[in-house]
């Protein structure tokens, strides 16, 4: 019988969603790729702890990724993009991330004015959309 979270999203090409863990950045979801059999999770920790960024000044975001269902780093992935918004949604930065080594990745912006600013991730090699994953939350102020 195939198992599926009644509040679990609706994925297209994945089907027996299952919550396996809930924290800081949301729900993490075991779920079989339709087209190969496969079970997949994903799951999105922040490395550096500084939740504010100055304006006007480069912001180095460091966020490592990891199978959830092996807790192995999930190194190398070349599709990995990062959608950066100042709420309500008046600016936006959009850039693919770097892998720096063993899981890791970074990418950098601007904040243009005090704020505060969600950074949203997405993979298409593993399934994953903006609307997926929660958003890490990042305040910008003016420099002192």
């Amino acid at each position: 019988m195939t198992m599926h979270d009644a509040d679990a999203p609706l994925i297209d090409g994945y089907h027996s969603l299952v919550r396996i863990g809930r924290g800081g950045l949301g729900d993490v979801y075991r779920a079989t790729q339709a087209s190969t059999g496969a079970t997949v999770a994903i799951k999105v920790e922040r490395v550096l702890k500084e939740e504010t960024a100055r304006v006007g000044e480069s912001y180095s975001l460091r966020f490592k990724v990891t199978d959830s269902s092996s807790n192995q780093p999930k190194p190398n992935l070349e599709d990995l993009g990062v959608l950066v918004f100042l709420a309500p949604g008046i600016w936006q930065h959009r850039e693919p991330a770097k892998h720096v080594g063993n899981g890791v990745y970074e990418m950098n912006f601007v904040p243009p004015q005090a704020g505060v600013y969600y950074v949203y991730f997405q993979c298409p090699s593993l399934g994953v959309q903006f609307n997926q994953i929660t958003a890490l939350i990042l305040r910008a102020m003016k420099t002192q």
